[in-house]
């Protein structure tokens, strides 16, 4: 893709470099350490720590391994909530050494001039040999080993060389975690790009290393099996997405957690009581269940950051998906609403960078909060880059899109809930934005009601893919509640590509959250603010890109960037190309007409040693002026072939070389340019895999296109079943007249060295459009399970599945799974095949909740100490309960009657009634003023 096509909006940009360079500036520090110093403290963790000191238990504790914890708030249940260093090599692993200078890649980025926010446990070691003068502190004393360890991992200068950083000649801004929101937006007004954060909400099981003891956080007020807040999107998710909206420069990276697999092991371990810790032999899940799923953190889950997982190191580079190993920790997605968590994963194993006990101090340490500076500290030197080659700095959603778009994949094909959208490839990015003639970064802006189109040329040899990623609004957070479906998404846009050639259409990666093991599919997306369409060995010619949107807008447009490979505007020959292939094609220009003044060659030099023939599909210069010439050996000294111009479209040009190489060379004037040529060669018959591309079950009478995918160059013969159209012979593409008889459509493969393979398709056409007359499955379910509904299956159909807006599934086959929210409502299924559209089924779905809290009502107007009180309440259909009492208080008869008997104790207390059905369980209480019984009467 040439230059012309990177779209900037100019104002914004030249605002945001003026921002960067003032950000470098003494008076800039100067401003923001005045800010951050008169923030007021932060009044929910002074309460935190207060609350903290009342109990005894600690405000901020070190484990062994470096890894720090401090209370951060507390929770509605009068829970303490806490943070913690995620603790986690090599830039081999993720490519970024290939950027630097001594590489030899001609790139040569350090990071120079260009500045980094870290926010932490505490300070990075700023007089430590690796940092040279360029970390500065704001507002924060005391040396942290992970904080040190961290900005290490991003900017050291490499004294030691086996710790050095991804960018050795950035500067550091460090800064603790206690009012991290408030100082990042101070410092994303000033300008900050980047920022890493390598800590998180301690969530489930935790091992606490002062007391030896294995601790569960989860929330028994909304779940006793499962803590919660995995997954789930918090206010402080939110307040990260809004924050980067609102400066959609700043992207924010994150390490994805360490919580995968963690457990007690059988051991006794400690819950959150009335009173406090109390110790338990409860069984529960161990966090992430049997196969990991589901556990990511909830500052992680927001949409607009970056989230990292971590890998095993790759000394040698990326080996294949199959050679990128998770670590055992590194937590899985996917979030709550089902979107694709983490965004991509980088090395977190075995890191080896500067430590905090002296300047000259170093120590290794795994963890996702490795692997998230990897990475932040790579994108600092993509936009190093970009300033490089355009001047001004990429969006956060450009760069975020451009790291996923160039990830190596890993795992399973496309993205997972493992690996993300693969390894990090900072290599392949920087080559991503260099590359003027296959590649793009498009910026643009959406508006409401309209579409954004580019139609691009393929060459062919090169896959196509294309990712469109934006800065979404803030989403709503939901009740608290176990893997609540709400959805986070608010601007749903839509990514597609069409073929020109015969209207086919790609759709983007989609993943389906209630089978998280699933390899990823096609579909529409309609979760993530990122989407991606990825063809593979596309045929040549041009494509459409299409973005659009569902419903309204909010705020009235999307910015929205677009990341392309194996696509250009234009495509025009030029320098000499080298074919080495044994079959294949070569054209002059996807334009209508080439360049005046144009020189361009071909060496035609098969791997097979065979000899090359030479012929034309179509052929058309300026007569005796624009001329192609053909020889006989490797250069032009070789006896010449031939001398074409003109239009030769009607002629066979066939030439055949006498030994193993053919040189092809063309050249224009000034004067008239026409539409150029398209050669094929070939060495020896087709060879490769073939297939045909098309509707298997046609409607009868209808015209359909089919379309031979295969080895350029190749020759066709079709044969058709009888009584249906045959097509022009030779062609790849064809619209067949459609039959009512089943049969097979089939081609014979040939070129000017032989005849190849034969293969086919069956097609089996259909007459009407489908009927769906049934349906089966759960049509009553608890909120928050899956349930599954199957209908008619018929062949040849398609089925498009709708569901309400806070439920979670999607499907194009003739069953659903899916998640209900927690009102009742219809799955909606119509089918539809060639013929058109078919019946529409309204399936309704009965959603039954834990139960409502019960009144409890005294039947004694008073209840005195030491006797015998009865409270009763209104029963209701299809739930179940029990009676119970606080400490001293007792149930006198059965605990499961409709009025219950019990014997008062010396003091007020609480009374519970526990209602249950097939959903779940609520208690709820009533609090009992206990009055003393009056003195006996005594004679006088």
């Amino acid at each position: 893709m040439q230059k012309g096509l990177i779209l900037v909006f100019l104002t914004m940009s030249l605002m945001t470099v003026k921002a960067q360079q003032g950000f470098r500036s003494e008076a800039s520090f100067n401003r923001r350490l005045d800010r951050v110093s008169s923030l007021r403290p932060n009044a929910e963790l002074e309460r935190a720590k207060r609350f903290a000191d009342s109990l005894g238990i600690p405000v901020r504790f070190e484990g062994p391994d470096g890894r720090v914890a401090a209370i951060r708030r507390i929770s509605p249940n009068g829970q303490p909530v806490y943070i913690a260093t995620d603790n986690a090599i090599s830039a081999a692993t993720i490519s970024t050494n290939k950027l630097w200078p001594e590489y030899g890649s001609g790139i040569s980025l350090s990071g120079e001039g260009m500045v980094l926010g870290i926010w932490d446990a505490g300070a990075v070691r700023d007089t430590h040999q690796e940092f040279e003068d360029r970390v500065r502190l704001v507002n924060i004393t005391g040396f942290d080993g992970h904080s040190t360890h961290v900005g290490g991992t991003m900017v050291a200068s490499g004294v030691v060389p086996e710790a050095r950083g991804m960018a050795p000649g950035a500067s550091l801004e460090s800064y603790d975690w206690e009012s991290d929101l408030a100082e990042m937006r101070i410092a994303a007004a000033a300008g900050l790009l980047l920022s890493n954060h390598s800590y998180g909400t301690i969530l489930g099981f935790n091992y606490n290393w002062e007391e030896e003891r294995w601790e569960w956080y989860g929330d028994r007020s909304v779940s006793e099996e499962e803590d919660y807040l995995f997954g789930f999107y918090t206010e402080e998710a939110r307040d990260y997405d809004q924050l980067a909206h609102d400066f959609p420069y700043y992207l924010i990276v994150k390490s994805a957690g360490n919580d995968r697999g963690d457990e007690p092991f059988g051991s006794d371990y400690y819950i959150w009581g009335n009173s406090g810790w109390e110790v338990t032999n409860e069984e529960r899940p161990k966090d992430g269940g049997l196969n990991g799923f589901g556990c990511i953190g909830p500052v992680a889950s927001a949409k607009n950051i970056l989230s990292v997982g971590a890998v095993n190191d790759l000394e040698d580079g990326y080996p294949g998906p199959e050679g990128v190993i998770i670590t055992p920790f590194s937590t899985y997605g996917p979030t709550d609403d089902g979107r694709v968590k983490p965004d991509l994963v980088a090395n977190g194993a075995g890191l080896y960078s500067s430590y905090d006990e002296s300047d000259e101090d170093y120590s290794s340490s795994s963890g996702t909060s490795m692997s998230s500076p990897s990475a932040c500290g790579s994108l600092i030197l993509l936009q190093e880059y970009y300033h490089r080659l355009h001047g001004n700095y990429m969006r956060a959603a450009s760069l975020k899109g451009l790291a996923i778009h160039c990830a190596d994949d890993a795992g399973r094909p496309g993205p997972d809930y493992a690996f993300g959208w693969g390894l990090m490839n900072t290599f392949t990015a920087a080559r991503h934005l260099s590359d003027t003639t296959s590649s793009g970064l498009v910026e643009f802006e959406l508006q409401d009601g309209s579409s954004y189109d580019l139609t691009l040329f393929c060459r062919g040899g090169e896959d196509i893919k294309v990712t469109l990623s934006w800065t979404d609004l803030a989403g709503e957070v939901p009740e608290a509640a176990l893997n609540p479906t709400d959805r986070i998404l608010v601007n749903d846009l839509d990514l597609q590509i069409e073929r020109s050639i015969d209207g086919k259409v790609f759709m983007p990666w989609v993943l389906d959250p209630l089978n998280p093991a699933k390899n990823a599919q096609r579909g529409d997306n309609v979760l993530d603010n990122v989407e991606q369409v990825l063809v593979s060995s596309p045929e040549s010619g041009f494509y459409r890109i299409r973005v659009a949107h569902k419903g309204i807008l909010a705020g009235g447009s999307q910015n929205a960037t677009l990341l392309i490979s194996g696509l250009a505007d234009e495509y025009f020959a030029s320098g000499t190309t080298t074919l080495s292939e044994n079959n294949g094609s070569f054209i002059l220009c996807s334009s209508e007409s080439y360049l005046p003044d144009m020189e361009a060659a071909w060496l035609i030099s098969p791997a097979s040693g065979q000899a090359p023939t030479l012929s034309f599909s179509s052929f058309e210069t300026e007569e005796d002026a624009d001329i192609l010439e053909v020889y006989d050996g490797p250069d032009s000294s070789a006896p010449l072939l031939a001398t074409l111009s003109g239009d030769q479209s009607g002629n066979s040009v066939v030439l055949s070389a006498s030994g193993n190489a053919l040189y092809v060379r063309f050249s224009s004037n000034e004067s008239v340019q026409f539409g150029g040529f398209t050669a094929n060669w070939c060495s020896q018959p087709p060879e490769g895999d073939f297939r045909i591309e098309g509707e298997t079950f046609p409607c009868v009478g209808t015209e359909e296109s089919y379309l031979v995918s295969g080895q350029e160059g190749t020759m066709y013969r079709w044969q058709s079943p009888s009584g249906w159209a045959l097509p022009r012979d030779s062609a790849a593409f064809a619209r067949l007249q459609i039959g009512n008889t089943s049969g097979s459509v089939s081609v014979e493969t040939y070129n000017h060295c032989g005849e190849g393979a034969s293969f086919g398709l069956m097609l089996n056409p259909v007459q009407v459009v489908p009927a769906l007359s049934s349906y089966s499955g759960d049509t009553v379910l608890c909120a928050g399970t899956m349930g599954r509904i199957r209908v008619d299956s018929i062949p040849g159909a398609a089925y498009a599945w709708k569901l309400p807006e806070d439920w979670l599934g999607q499907s194009v086959a003739p069953f659903i799974d899916f998640i209900p929210g927690v009102n009742s409502g219809q799955l909606r299924v119509q089918s539809s095949n060639a013929c058109g559209l078919g019946d529409t089924l309204n399936i309704a779905i009965e959603v039954r909740t834990v139960p409502d809290p019960v009144a409890i009502v005294p039947i004694e107007a008073l209840v005195c100490k030491f006797t015998t009180a009865r409270f009763t309440f209104d029963p209701r259909e299809n739930e179940w309960y029990r009676w119970s009492a606080g400490p001293g208080w007792t149930i006198l008869g059965g605990e499961d009657a409709d009025t219950a008997a019990i014997e008062v104790g010396g003091f007020s207390n609480y009374i519970y009634l526990e209602a249950n059905n097939e959903c779940g369980a609520e208690l709820s209480d009533h609090f009992v003023m206990a009055r003393s019984l009056p003195d006996e009467p005594r004679l006088s």
